[in-house]
Order: C-alpha cells, then sequence, then structure tokens
C-alpha cells in the first residue's frame, strides 16, 4: 500500500498527518538503544547515537548523528574525512509513530559530501518500541 492510499484508507489528509508536536517528554522517551542495535547488526560495528531537539520545518524535531566511522571504512577510510550514520526528515507519521529516515553521510577529504539511506526507523510511544523497514 502507497502513502496516498494509506491516507485515504484511514481518511487522513496529507497536510494534517503527523500533526503532532514532539516535545521534549516525548523525545526523552525514546530508546535509541534499540535502533543502535540494528545499526550494529546492519553495518558491524557498534554506534552510539547522539541526539537533540532541534526546529524544524514543522516544529521541533529529533536530530540524530553517529560517531565518525571514518576509521571504520577499511581500505576506503583514507578518503573520508567524515562517515556518520544520521537521519533525514524525520517527524510524526500520521498514525502518531515518530518516524527515523536513517542515512549513512560522507565528506570525502575534497570537501564534496553525500548520502546513502540505510533504513527507515519507527518508534512506537504506545508500545515503546521499533519497527524498521
Amino acid at each position: 500500500m502507497g502513502f496516498k492510499e494509506y491516507l485515504e484508507k484511514n481518511k487522513l489528509d496529507e497536510a494534517k498527518g503527523g500533526e503532532e508536536e514532539l516535545t521534549k517528554e516525548k523525545m526523552d522517551s525514546i530508546d535509541f538503544s534499540g535502533l543502535e542495535k540494528q545499526l550494529k547488526s546492519k553495518l558491524g560495528t557498534s554506534i552510539k547515537l547522539k541526539t537533540k531537539m532541534v526546529a524544524g520545518r514543522y516544529g521541533p524535531r529529533v536530530e540524530i548523528e553517529s560517531q565518525n566511522l571514518a576509521n571504520k571504512a577499511g581500505v576506503m577510510s583514507s578518503i573520508y574525512n567524515e562517515l556518520v550514520v544520521d537521519d533525514f526528515g524525520d517527524g510524526f507519521a500520521p498514525d502518531g509513530t515518530y518516524v527515523f529516515p536513517v542515512q549513512l553521510s560522507w565528506k570525502f577529504n575534497d570537501g564534496s559530501s553525500n548520502g546513502h539511506s540505510l533504513l527507515t526507523a519507527w518508534w512506537n510511544f504506545d508500545k515503546k518500541k521499533w519497527i524498521f523497514r
């Protein structure tokens, strides 16, 4: 089921999807250890995420970033200035979960940068658990 079909099935307006506002209390209730464990499984190295609340386009949002992993890139490590796990546009989903599109971002020694999607993670506040895709 696509996003448009999800909205129609649940009688949600795209503009209203995820109207909930992130509070400090809600952010503090997210257990990031489950996400760190999933990332370790995917990347084969321990990940420690730093989190902070920042002003987003539609209100407060969580920003995540790992330690610099450039030294873990094997034969490629000499070309990276920075290699981190971070998020790209998190926020509330229409069902009230908080979604984190998680990516691997890098900056090369020459100053250019890019990133690639790793996974999408949803935090369910009611069940206090992660959902991964």
